[in-house]
């Protein structure tokens, strides 16, 4: 096996090495081949709650109207997001389109948009009309206002109270961190954004840019942190739902933590050592049943 490696010039060195890395990462990639199965179920459950089969594949007149295909493959992306419908068309282009015809749709003159986790995406700045550009909403006379994320990356919730008004009618809310350098938000820390948005004005939309979030999740799953520091610390008073590929907090450098991990009704306990400070460069120390001898 090693021939192939020496003709493009590899030495047994660099494969050793490269081998040893991988090595360390079976643990890592067996989660991401867990939550992959895990989502490739629930996609084949909801086409087989739907019944699809090879008719649903056929070509259609182009009109729209009774075209069994189209509306099939809308349900059963309802049924994988647990949304009540879905639009699934051809003819959205991309994401920035799929939010223009959100906004949109959703807001009128004399309405305004709220971003309340900053600016979004540089595609939407002339969509809005943050940047000048005909057709924008603030040429249709749709204000926007937004609310910048706190220094270590939370939401500003002060601010957000403050800056919803009786004319706001839109909040969008970016889960990725896009061009910026903020870690991506958790399902968990979304709806809590969106649970105190509905608290502040009740009849206020939400509009969430999920960025396939679902589909790096495994349903379920739930964490609860503590920092090993002679005795716990709490750093999680409730438990983090669903498994986020950065770290749930802001680690300290070379700090060994404790994380009570649930997935699939059963729970484990791993040690996590954070190699860096921030959200990334977390490794696993030590895994072990909830219960057994430490």
């Amino acid at each position: 096996m090693t021939e192939p490696y020496k003709a493009l010039g590899i030495s047994d060195a660099v494969l050793t090495f490269g081998e040893k890395v991988l090595a360390g990462l079976t643990e890592r990639f067996a989660q991401i081949d867990a939550i992959s199965e895990a989502n490739q179920m629930k996609v084949i459950a909801a086409m087989q709650k739907n019944r699809l089969a090879a008719n649903h594949f056929n070509l259609s007149s182009g009109y729209g109207y009774d075209d069994e295909g189209r509306d099939n493959l809308e349900r059963v992306y309802a049924d994988c997001f647990g949304t009540e419908a879905a639009l699934v068309r051809p003819q959205i282009t991309c994401g920035t389109h799929a939010l223009t015809v959100a906004l949109s749709a959703n807001l009128l003159p004399g309405d305004e948009l709220l971003s309340p986790v900053g600016g979004p995406y540089d595609t939407l700045e002339e969509v809005i009309g943050i940047r000048p550009s005909a057709g924008s909403l603030k040429e249709y006379g749709v204000s926007y206002r937004q609310v910048d994320l706190l220094p270590g990356g939370a939401f500003d919730y002060d601010g957000i109270r403050a800056a919803i008004n009786e004319k706001t009618k839109l909040v969008t809310i970016q889960r990725s961190k896009g061009y910026a350098t903020r870690p991506s938000f958790s399902v968990e820390q979304i709806g809590q954004l969106i649970a105190f948005c509905k608290q502040c004005k009740p009849d206020v939309i939400c509009m969430v840019d999920n960025c396939y979030g679902e589909f790096t999740l495994s349903n379920g799953d739930t964490m609860k942190l503590w920092k090993l520091n002679g005795a716990y610390e709490d750093l999680s008073a409730e438990p983090m739902k669903g498994m986020v590929e950065e770290f749930p907090i802001e680690a300290e450098e070379n700090t060994v933590y404790v994380a009570d991990v649930t997935s699939n009704g059963e729970t484990t306990r791993q040690y996590l050592r954070a190699d860096k400070a921030g959200r990334n460069g977390t490794a696993s120390v030590k895994t072990f049943e909830l219960g057994d001898a430490e």
